[in-house]
């Protein structure tokens, strides 16, 4: 079973309008990677096809790609802090934190995260990237998910 990545999109938007301020914008999303062989292929070549403002393409080996293997709870708290703890994001009760990420994850289901591979993606883009960024790789399978988070002020 797949992910339903529009349906992902879907929740990933409505996170994004909940985080945008009146100074600075942010940008959420996941896609599904065309699988070139290994992680380390598969990533050079999806920052390959990313353009700077005047439309340029950088070789993926330009990006100083370095994938970190973490576990769920670290995807977790990954995932929160972008959701509720950027400047503007909504309030939510410390109690109630986990449960505040629990339809992105449940969205997750159908690759069982405890069964997939998760990494963070750690880059040093050729290119204006973001202010702030990171990015997550789930491998399920052969299946390679990127979620991607930016924030630029």
């Amino acid at each position: 079973m797949s992910i339903n990545v529009d349906f992902i999109n879907g929740y990933l938007e409505a996170m994004r309008c909940l985080n945008m301020g009146p100074n600075h914008g942010c940008y959420f999303s996941i896609v599904l990677l065309e699988h070139r062989g290994n992680l380390s292929n598969t990533l050079k070549q999806h920052f390959g096809t990313l353009v700077d403002s005047k439309g340029k393409h950088y070789d993926g080996d330009l990006w100083h790609i370095n994938p970190v293997q973490i576990t769920v709870e670290k995807f977790t708290q990954i995932i929160s802090e972008w959701f509720f703890k950027l400047s503007y994001s909504p309030t939510i009760h410390k109690e109630n934190n986990i449960w505040g990420i629990r339809g992105f994850i449940d969205a997750l289901a159908p690759v069982k995260l405890n069964s997939c591979y998760l990494y963070e993606i750690h880059i040093s883009p050729p290119i204006s990237y973001a202010t702030r960024w990171c990015d997550l790789v789930i491998i399920y399978q052969n299946e390679h998910y990127l979620i991607h988070f930016d924030f630029d002020s």
